[in-house]
Order: C-alpha cells, then sequence, then structure tokens
C-alpha cells in the first residue's frame, strides 16, 4: 500500500526578499541622527588636532628663537632695512622669519636667499635668486586651521615704490612690534637722510579710552633692524609676546561690523617701508591699534594685530619660547603690557 501525500490547501507565505519602505525610512533616519551626532565630534577632533599642529608651529619658531639668541645675544630683528639715502634702493628687508630659516630646519633656503641683496632682488625665469625664493611655501609657517585660501599672493608693482612680485608666499605668523600705530610709525627709528627720527618721541600709545594721550616709543620685541636682547625684556620673558597668529583673509571689526583684509608672509616686506610705505611694517608685526579702527580689539579685532581660525582666540609664542592660548576677550590694557618689553606693569592671570 502506498503512502499518499496530501499539500494544505491553505494561503502560503511568500519568502521576504527586502526591506519595506517604511523599515528603509526609519533606517535612513537612523543613520541620519547619527551622522548628525558624530559629524561636529569629527570635526572638534580635527580642529584639536589642527590647533595642536599650530601650537607646535610656535614653539618651533620659539625655540628657534632662544638657540639664534643663544648665537647672536640678541632676538632677531622684525625685519631688515639699511639706512642708504636712496629709500626705495633700502635692502634687504627680509623678515625675522626668513633671518631664522637655519633655527626651525629650513637651513638650505637660507643658504641659497642673498641677505646682501634687495628680498626681492632677481629676474623672473632667469636663475633661482631671491625673487623666486621668497614664493616658496613652507608649512611650518602655516596654521592648519588657515589653508583655506592660498598658499601665496601676487603684488602688483607701483613704480618708484613696489616692484611687481610674481609669488610671495604667505605666513600666520607675525612677530609683536608695538603699541603705536603702523601706518603712521612703522618705518621707525630711521636716522637717515638728517632726520634723525628716532623711536622716542615719535610715536604715541593708544589706551582705548585715550586715543593719542600719550608719547612712547617703539616697545615690542620686533620692528625695523629691533635686535633686541632678553635683558631688555625687564618684563619677564613670560610676560611678554613674541609671535602671534594671524590669518590670511577677511577680518571682521566686532565693534563695527567692519570688514579688513588680513595678510602676512614668512620672507619679505613687498617693499621698503620707510619709503612712504609704512604700512607694509604691518605685514611683519603685530600693533595693538589700527588707524582706521582705533576701538578695534588686538586680538580678532583688525588686520595689524593677531587673529585666527580657532575659536575664541589666539594662539602665541612668549619671549621663554612657551606657547599659550589667548582668549579674544581679554582685557585691552593687559594686551598692551604684554606687547611691551619694559611697562614694568604687573600681569596678572591671562
Amino acid at each position: 500500500m502506498s503512502l499518499t501525500h496530501y499539500r494544505s490547501r491553505g494561503r502560503t507565505s511568500p519568502h521576504r526578499t527586502g526591506f519595506t519602505l517604511v523599515e528603509l525610512l526609519v533606517v535612513i533616519a537612523i543613520i541620519g541622527v547619527l551622522v548628525g551626532l558624530l559629524l561636529p565630534a569629527v570635526q572638534a577632533a580635527r580642529e584639536a588636532a589642527r590647533r595642536s599642529q599650530c601650537s607646535n608651529n610656535l614653539r618651533q619658531m620659539g625655540l628657534g628663537f632662544q638657540n639664534y639668541h643663544a648665537s647672536q645675544n640678541h632676538f632677531a630683528a622684525g625685519w631688515l632695512e639699511d639706512n642708504n639715502p636712496t629709500r626705495s634702493a633700502r635692502k634687504s628687508n627680509f623678515l625675522w622669519s626668513a633671518v631664522i630659516l637655519p633655527y626651525v630646519e629650513q637651513a638650505p633656503l637660507h643658504s641659497q636667499l642673498d641677505f646682501d641683496q634687495q628680498s626681492t632682488a632677481g629676474t623672473p625665469g632667469g636663475a633661482v635668486d631671491n625673487l623666486d625664493l621668497i614664493g616658496t611655501e613652507l608649512p611650518g609657517y602655516r596654521c592648519p586651521s588657515d589653508q583655506i585660501e592660498a598658499n601665496s599672493s601676487t603684488i602688483a608693482e607701483n613704480a618708484g615704490f613696489t616692484p611687481a612680485i610674481p609669488m610671495l608666499a604667505v605666513s600666520n605668523y607675525v612677530g609683536s612690534g608695538t603699541t603705536c600705530l603702523v601706518c603712521y610709525f612703522g618705518q621707525l627709528p630711521d636716522k637717515s637722510d638728517g632726520s634723525f627720527i628716532d623711536v622716542v618721541g615719535a610715536c604715541r600709545q593708544l589706551p582705548l579710552l585715550a586715543p593719542l594721550a600719550q608719547v612712547t616709543r617703539q616697545n615690542g620685541v620686533m620692528y625695523r633692524n629691533s635686535e633686541t636682547p632678553i635683558r631688555q625684556i625687564t618684563d619677564g620673558t613670560s610676560n611678554t609676546f613674541l609671535i602671534g597668529e594671524r590669518i590670511f583673509g577677511d577680518i571682521v571689526d566686532p565693534g563695527t561690523g567692519t570688514t579688513f583684509f588680513s595678510q602676512a608672509f614668512w620672507a619679505t616686506l613687498p617693499a621698503p617701508s620707510s619709503n612712504q610705505q609704512a604700512c607694509y611694517a604691518g605685514l611683519a608685526i603685530a600693533a595693538t591699534r589700527f588707524e582706521n579702527a582705533l576701538k578695534a580689539p588686538m586680538i580678532n579685532g583688525h588686520p595689524y594685530g593677531f587673529s585666527s581660525r580657532h575659536a575664541g582666540g589666539v594662539q602665541v609664542a612668549l619671549c621663554d619660547g612657551s606657547a599659550r592660548f589667548i582668549q579674544e576677550a581679554i582685557d585691552e590694557y593687559t594686551v598692551e603690557y604684554l606687547v611691551r618689553t619694559s611697562d614694568e606693569n604687573p600681569l596678572g592671570e591671562f
């Protein structure tokens, strides 16, 4: 006898081969929420890494200054400029960041630069000389958080004042210079042509509430031919700015909303500052005040101050070689005391 197999005549459920539309939308929504939660954390981690690298750049430059001082018994000058009676021919106009190249692992580049000639000497397309080398991009002079703009800039010719420069490499770091107005006094000291304009008596202090109130001097660590020794920093090397950040791009005066363009370069001023180009000094050093925004703060407030892409402030190197983060809300008088090398004003925490 054979066995007869019977199949149920009831409805059978088909096998599922994928998600329903509702399930798919739920999964997408969950992924979107997770990405929304994780993305800020990832961005914060990346910015923390960039900020750390920027701080390391400043420490390397601070160490470079210390080693330069050990060799020369003074810090590098803000920029070099002789007293040639023909002001347009003054040289070399190289900045502090070019002078310390051997102390920040850039000795080969330093050896190629001719410090006996103008920093812009040479012919484009000819033999490799100063005009070509000043366009060399140096990662150690760039903050990783400020790489949204170009790495170099072209300078147009201004006959009698500025030569045409095909490429001038950008930097994100400037020296600590003065509480004075750079476009009025940035060329000082200058004792040439019988004018005998010196640092003392020509520059004015600019406290926030009393502009042009007190005669003073170029009083930061770096300015034209400065060569400041540590013994002159009587306020203490840990209480005095040496280098700070500078963005390449637009900066907004927080008080008025006015937008200015901020920039700096590692190699040179485009032309001698004492040849009616005093504002060029602001490309090498920072000032507490700016002529077109007298009440704008030095930190993240005007194009000739310190500025950064880091939230809430800027990073600086102090004269002892250490690196610090300075809050943009810092008291303006404290900032001025940190710029000056010998004001004898006591400082609290900053």
